[in-house]
Formats: C-alpha cells, sequence, structure tokens
C-alpha cells in the first residue's frame, strides 16, 4: 500500500509517498480503507521533530491522527463493526507504537472507532474525532453546566467545534473570530464577538461583562484572561500559554482569580 512516511525530521520536503506492507489487523482492531486523513497542525510539528522523544524508535513512520474511510477487515473480537462499514476514528499513534492514517489503509482500535456522520463527504467527517474530542474535554475542563463562556479562534477547527458542542449543552456562547464568521457563527447558535487587539475588552462590551469561563485555542493566552468572571475558568488550548490567575489585565485585582487550566491539544 501507498503511505505518507518521515525517516528524517524537517519542512514538507522530507515527507515522501512509498510503498508499506499492508497492515493486519489485531485483537480488537480494525484495518480501514483511508477515505480522507487530515493533516492537523500535530503532523506538522512532528515532522519538524517536536516529538521526537514520543515516537516509534524505528524511521520511518506513518504520520496521521484521525480518519475516514471503509472498514475492510476486522481483527479477534470485533463485534461492532463489519467489512463495508463507514466509520470515522482516531489512532493514538505516539502510545500504541505502530503508524498513523495516512496511508491506503490504517488500522485503528475498535474501542476508537465510531460510525461516520450520514450525508457527510470523507474529507469533513474525517476532522472530527481529534478536533471534536479536543474541544470536548475543554468543555469538560470548564466545568460549567450552564453560564457563558468565550471562545477564541471560534471558527477555526477546534473552535467550531467547541462552539457547537457549547451551544448543544445550553451555554451561552461568546465566539470570537473575523468579521467573514459571523453569519457561520450565528448559524450555530452563538452571539459574535469581533475579533480586536484587546479580546477581554471585546468580549465584556458583546456580553455586558465578564464570563463565566473562556476556552482558548486560539493560543491567546494571558491578555485573554480578563474575559473571565472573579472565581471563573480559563481552559489554554496549549501548556505553555496557561495564564497565571494574577496574569488579568482587566478588570485590575480580582477577588478571587480565574483558574486557569491546561487544555489536550491530541
Amino acid at each position: 500500500m501507498r503511505a505518507v512516511t518521515i525517516s528524517e525530521y524537517g519542512g514538507p520536503e522530507v515527507l515522501r509517498v512509498t510503498d508499506q506492507p499492508l497492515p493486519e489487523p489485531g485483537p480488537g482492531q480494525l484495518r480501514v480503507q483511508v477515505r480522507a486523513a487530515p493533516v492537523q497542525p500535530i503532523d506538522i510539528a512532528t515532522r519538524a521533530g517536536a516529538f521526537a522523544e514520543h515516537l516509534p524508535v524505528r524511521p520511518p513512520f506513518v504520520p496521521g491522527w484521525d480518519l475516514a474511510g471503509t472498514v475492510d477487515a476486522v481483527g479477534e473480537g470485533v463485534t461492532a463493526f463489519r467489512p463495508g462499514d463507514e466509520v470515522v476514528g482516531m489512532r493514538h499513534w505516539f502510545r500504541g507504537g505502530g503508524d498513523g492514517t495516512q496511508a491506503e489503509y490504517a488500522l485503528l482500535d475498535a474501542a476508537a472507532t465510531a460510525t461516520a456522520p450520514a450525508g457527510v463527504e470523507p474529507a469533513a467527517a474525517a476532522t472530527l474525532p481529534l478536533n471534536a474530542l479536543t474541544a470536548d474535554q475543554a468543555l469538560d475542563l470548564a466545568g460549567l453546566a450552564e453560564g457563558t463562556i468565550a471562545i477564541t479562534g471560534a471558527a477555526g477547527a477546534v473552535g467550531a467545534y467547541a462552539a457547537q458542542l457549547a451551544v448543544h449543552r445550553g451555554l451561552t456562547v461568546y465566539a470570537i473570530a473575523g468579521p467573514q464568521d459571523e453569519e457561520f457563527l450565528r448559524g450555530l447558535g452563538a452571539v459574535f464577538v469581533p475579533r480586536a487587539d484587546d479580546v477581554a475588552a471585546a468580549v465584556r462590551a458583546v456580553a455586558g461583562g465578564p464570563v463565566d469561563a473562556l476556552y482558548d485555542p486560539a493560543f491567546i493566552g494571558a491578555p485573554a484572561l480578563g474575559a473571565v468572571r472573579d472565581g471563573g475558568t480559563f481552559v489554554a488550548g496549549a501548556g505553555p500559554l496557561t495564564p497565571r490567575p494574577n496574569a488579568t489585565s482587566t478588570p485590575p485585582a480580582s477577588k478571587s482569580s480565574p483558574t486557569a487550566r491546561d487544555s489536550p491539544s491530541w
């Protein structure tokens, strides 16, 4: 089978399309004929060598975390899927060894696989596993059963899922994005907040005050913290950008600083 492979770290020029052995599904696994596999930011960082210590010891390796495709074969013990089923799924190949999804065929654990959404093109469906799960985990960290949440980069790959899921949870969502995305975000049920140099002030102006939580997949960091009320929650899209609770710019000192939490980005 053909697969995208990496044998050395660097720019796009290190990527190769090579012939690799057809993988055989083990117990609890599926072999999926790949119809679409996204290139995620973590794939670009992997290619550049940012996660070298986590990678399988033997090059070349096949990148890719999620996919949409058709089940081709099932391993021992798999009963929920059969050949011909249209599925989406995610392969955490850093942990499990083996290869990723950017190939003609890929292995998935049945437990990390779901039926593909009906009527959705594979290229769109393939973005669901990693991005939507990241957004869902971030909302869990925010811990809101009700109330208000602001989302930076709300029209992006992760932010748009977060906005939809937060609306589905019954939250009032303040979606921060460029003016070209206003109609899209209002269509999701969110309140549009135009992107601004002072993100915290922009959110507070539209919301009429601070929000209960903010999720930051756009990696704005501390400058956005002032949008969160005293005792609220700031969920960062990346650990290094998690602001200290006293890093707020507006308002000044708070009686009970927002709690800052890291959100998994992969």
